[in-house]
């Protein structure tokens, strides 16, 4: 069983993650009087790397996005891409990554119950 999936340089979109996440940790620990550990700020991490894995992602596949491809929004988000990650290109992951940082944005904050 697969938990990830990828194909060419489509592993890079996990690596973002995992660096944005350590440097954001790391500022954590850094600022850990002026900063709380709050899903808010996991929720940021994530945001961020959703912009940072849009960026590269249309670096690596640019040469794909030049061709010619099926008009409007669905066109622009699903092609075929050589790198790609579960299935999606790299930057179209990006909005999904995104929608599951907001997420965690917006749970911390309507949870009571997410830390005291």
């Amino acid at each position: 069983m697969f938990l990830f999936w990828w194909t060419g340089k489509g592993y890079y979109t996990f690596g973002v993650i995992v660096v944005v996440w350590l440097v954001f940790a790391v500022l954590l620990q850094l600022g850990l009087p002026l900063l709380e550990d709050r899903p808010w700020f996991w929720g940021l991490a994530l945001v961020v790397s959703a912009v940072v894995n849009w960026t590269v992602g249309t670096r690596v596949n640019r040469k794909r996005l030049a061709l010619p491809r099926a008009p409007g929004i669905k066109g622009r988000l699903f092609y075929k891409a050589r790198h790609r990650f579960m299935s999606m290109p790299m930057e179209s992951f990006s909005i999904v990554i995104a929608a599951t940082g907001l997420g965690v944005i917006i749970w911390g904050f309507i949870s009571p119950s997410a830390y005291p």
